[in-house]
């Protein structure tokens, strides 16, 4: 049944994140070709490949959600309301993956924003260039995935449960991926 490939799915999935916590934590300091290909906070390596797959998968998963709600539509069950609000789901998907494969976030004006957090001293000298410049972005981001999830799987209490796990786990990341500086500040292993 769907439900049964379902947790399969999710199973495989968490199994992949399972290994590559033991990769990372065997593996930490592991470099060829000036690549740290386990570490799970570095950049183009095998973790954020992994975390892109799955960004590009949420996009395809809305893109088919998108499609057969249209279908069903276009069929005369005109039981959903806007398919299209689906493409916005799918875009956030294709540009979360882009960004985590290019490690885009982390690069556009780092320097230039880096030098006024130095200026500014304080708890700005802690926050890196996407915590200032794309705080309003991801705000927007989770604002509309919450209020569509919200609405759109109002039918189902498991699936709007399932959402809004989804949702606050990506939340919880970003909240400890921009509260790094504070655990960097606490002491190495606590980073």
């Amino acid at each position: 049944s769907a439900k049964q490939i379902g947790q399969i799915y999710l199973g495989i999935l968490f199994g992949v994140i399972l290994l590559l916590a033991l990769l990372h934590s065997l593996f930490l300091n592991l470099e060829i070709g000036k690549v740290h290909w386990f570490h799970l906070d570095r950049e183009q390596n095998i973790p954020t490949w992994f975390s892109g797959m799955l960004f590009f998968l949420f996009g395809c998963s809305a893109t088919v959600a998108y499609y057969w709600e249209k279908r069903h539509d276009f069929e005369g069950f005109k039981g959903f309301r806007l398919p299209e609000l689906w493409l916005g789901v799918a875009a956030i998907g294709f540009l979360m993956s882009l960004d985590e494969i290019g490690a885009l976030h982390e690069n556009l004006f780092w320097r230039e924003i880096r030098h006024a957090s130095a200026k500014w001293g304080g708890a700005w000298q802690y926050l890196t260039q996407w915590q200032i410049l794309f705080i309003p972005v991801i705000l927007a981001f989770f604002s509309y995935l919450t209020l569509f999830f919200l609405n759109r799987l109002g039918m189902s209490n498991g699936m709007r449960r399932s959402a809004l796990m989804g949702i606050g786990c990506l939340l919880v990341a970003v909240i400890f991926e921009g509260a790094r500086s504070v655990f960097y500040v606490m002491g190495h292993d606590w980073y």
